[in-house]
């Protein structure tokens, strides 16, 4: 359980900058947050660190500063750890429970959920079967037909049940994706990404993002299509749970990333079963939920979401392997 270390840096704006000293909370949760025995296992990401202890999972947000995501103040941190609970509950009310600090008293004693100053905040989660994640399941061969099929009626489901949100200026919002995304591609180049590949990619995206799909998106939004969505929809947040799909881990930290067109939420998913040679389920999910929901009108979007997707996918990549 060796723990990743990354330099503190207190005004830069570097992206995966750490602002905080957070060793006193990371020490704490992985003695098992007062439980007597050390964490189990702990799960780093980018802009996270998972403990798992027993029955749950305690899930601190970095000390991290990047262009897209801003957890650089505890305030901020307290903040994102509330909204997280509360809009993952709408998918899984069963495994995120609260969001609590972890504070030190007078006499200097760290306790999770204790009335001293806080040092930080965690969510606290009931802890699933890592080997549940759908990202787990096709490495292990266990996805099928039938599995696929359920996760296109539990997506259609929430989409037709989220938050509209017709005011959202949706193609704005897909130009400055666009932009954003060539913009943070160019950090990692030219030792990761080439510069000519991040011009084709910004070519294309700028080709298919032409006025007639500028119109169809706008008309979409004003027809109820542009909801408050997961917005980070892929395989690693998912899992089953008594064999049914559930799904975690949305966006909290910016509404915009998450107040979407629904295809554009689905093409994530899409993209990454394309991404690892599964494209008969991509196809399969893709049907189905076309089936369940009738929205044909969103299939012609897909090749300006999916490539869309593909760059915030290489984006994330290249940060956690910088890191």
């Amino acid at each position: 359980m060796a723990l990743t270390k990354m330099p503190i840096v207190k005004d830069g704006r570097r992206p995966g900058a750490i602002t905080d000293d957070q060793s006193d909370t990371i020490a704490f949760l992985a003695s098992g947050a007062g439980r007597g025995t050390p964490a189990d296992d702990i799960i780093e990401t980018h802009g996270a660190m998972i403990f798992l202890c027993g029955e749950v999972a305690y899930k601190l947000k970095r000390a991290v500063w990047f262009p897209y995501m801003d957890f650089s103040t505890i305030a901020k941190r307290r903040a994102f750890c509330r909204a997280e609970v509360r809009l993952n509950r709408r998918t899984a009310p069963e495994f995120y429970l609260d969001a609590v600090p972890v504070a030190r008293d007078a006499a200097g004693t760290i306790t999770l959920g204790g009335s001293g100053a806080p040092l930080d905040w965690v969510v606290v989660m009931r802890r699933f079967d890592q080997e549940a994640l759908f990202d787990h399941l096709v490495r292990c061969g266990g996805l099928d037909g039938d599995l696929i099929e359920a996760l296109a009626d539990t997506v259609a489901q929430f989409h037709v049940t989220a938050e509209r949100c017709p005011d959202v200026d949706i193609t704005v919002a897909m130009e400055r994706l666009i932009a954003g995304n060539a913009a943070s591609l160019g950090a990692f180049s030219p030792g990761v990404f080439p510069a000519e590949e991040i011009s084709h990619l910004q070519r294309r995206c700028a080709e298919l993002f032409d006025e007639e799909v500028a119109k169809k998106m706008r008309r979409r939004a004003h027809d109820g299509y542009v909801r408050h969505c997961h917005g980070d929809l892929h395989l690693k947040n998912l899992f089953l749970s008594e064999g049914k799909p559930v799904l975690f881990d949305c966006i909290e930290f910016d509404p915009g990333l998450a107040r979407i067109d629904v295809f554009y939420d689905l093409a994530f998913l899409l993209m990454d079963l394309e991404f690892r040679g599964m494209r008969r389920f991509a196809n399969l999910l893709l049907n189905r939920y076309v089936a369940r929901t009738g929205d044909y009108d969103g299939v012609t979007l897909l090749p300006l979401f999916m490539a869309v997707r593909a760059a915030i996918r290489a984006n994330v990549t290249a940060a956690t392997v910088e890191k």
